[in-house]
């Protein structure tokens, strides 16, 4: 018997939609990944080739992140 093992599903936001979920202000975002603690290529992506290209944000890896900081309240202290 052959046991299939489901693939998580990557599930990936626009900006708006990853700020309704996560709960979060979109300057705490922007600070995030200003100092690189949410980095291109892990947490987000760009549509386009523009630097002003919408993102689209992978939220299994930004809720990850943001639990992490959660749980260590004192570095987001070290972000603002």
């Amino acid at each position: 018997m052959t046991v299939l093992m489901a693939t998580p599903t990557r599930r990936w936001l626009s900006t708006t939609e990853l700020l309704q979920s996560q709960g979060i202000s979109r300057s705490l975002l922007n600070q995030l990944k200003r100092t690189s603690v949410l980095k291109q290529g892990i947490h987000y992506r760009r549509l386009g080739t523009s630097s002003k290209s919408p993102m689209q944000w992978l939220e299994a890896e930004v809720e990850a992140t943001l639990m992490t900081f959660a749980a260590q309240p004192e570095a987001l202290e070290v972000i603002q």
